[in-house]
């Protein structure tokens, strides 16, 4: 039995991913069943979630999904929905796919206290609870919300790159491991910019959604969807073909896709010259362009914090 995992499902562009994934399994011949774990962020489901929660009870042959409350912004709920994934496994179970899709946008600084340490909350929602031992973030105060987002992004290509190689090193057990990066492009009409002021939230859905760059909800749900294979062992999946080959070769760049949803998947020949599906160019180099040095370094750093460090982190109250 597959397990998927993600974060930032619950709502908009990761709801609507998560959405047209099962619509994929309920659509395709029986193979395996999928388990989805799904964390979000409010006390009470939302009419989207009761839905797709309700049409994964109407197919228990193919799929089961289970939401659990996660609260990003605090340690002890991060903690606790660990705990409750491992509980449902059994003990010769993984997870088999980690879906990571939260994210906050803010105009104006805002910080978040982790075992007395000041966090933005960029990088605490964008990024630290998929791979916090790569951060060790102390952001300044007076870099634009614009910047603080670029380098929280910048923060997960370059520690997106670290686990790949710590997977590749180490391995997960028996199992081996992915990492694949995917850019769903510009989104405006998301709840992204929840948290900023009313103009800035006006000028996102009503104006800047009618620009040529602008990408459907739809469609960039769809291009979140396309990296989660309908089998892990599918053999048919474009891109699990292509990791598998990649692999095989001992030369597995990092994958970050970008583009149309329906765009094929790179060939093996167009990702080791980094002309496709590599982080070179595109979205990555305006990321890093639009990210100020000084912001980016004190939200990324190649070190693993200590042991005892990520020990105050899981330890820490509210």
């Amino acid at each position: 039995m597959p397990t998927l995992v993600c974060t930032g499902c619950s709502s908009s562009l990761g709801l609507l991913a998560l959405s047209s994934f099962v619509s994929r399994i309920i659509a395709s011949p029986p193979s395996s069943h999928w388990r989805i774990l799904a964390g979000y962020r409010s006390t009470s489901l939302t009419a989207g979630q009761e839905e797709l929660a309700k049409r994964c009870r109407e197919h228990p042959d193919k799929l089961s999904l289970s939401w659990m409350t996660l609260d990003l912004l605090k340690l002890s709920s991060v903690e606790a929905f660990t705990r409750r994934v491992k509980d449902v496994l059994n003990e010769d179970e993984g997870v088999d796919v980690l879906f990571i899709n939260a994210a906050v946008y803010n105009m104006s600084a805002r910080t978040v206290d982790l075992a007395g340490t000041a966090w933005t909350q960029e990088a605490v929602v964008n990024h630290l609870y998929g791979l916090a031992p790569c951060l060790k973030p102390s952001p300044s105060d007076h870099s634009s919300g614009k910047s603080r987002y670029a380098a929280s992004k910048v923060a997960q290509l370059i520690s997106a790159r670290y686990w790949q190689r710590h997977f590749a090193a180490v391995g997960v057990g028996a199992r081996p491991v992915d990492v694949v990066t995917v850019s769903p492009g510009f989104v405006p009409t998301t709840g992204l910019t929840r948290d900023v002021p009313l103009l800035g939230r006006l000028l996102m859905r009503y104006i800047l959604a009618l620009m040529p760059f602008a990408v459907s909800e739809s469609e960039g749900a769809a291009r979140l969807a396309r990296t989660i294979p309908s089998s892990p062992s599918d053999s048919d999946d474009a891109l699990s073909s292509l990791l598998a080959e990649l692999s095989a070769a001992n030369d597995l760049p990092l994958m970050f896709l970008a583009g149309p949803s329906t765009a094929p998947v790179p060939t093996a020949d167009e990702v080791r010259s980094g002309a496709k599906g590599a982080v070179k160019g595109g979205v990555a180099e305006d990321l890093l362009a639009r990210s100020e040095d000084d912001e980016m370094w004190k939200q990324v750093d190649w070190l693993l914090p200590s042991e005892a460090t990520l020990r105050s982190w899981a330890g820490s109250s509210e």
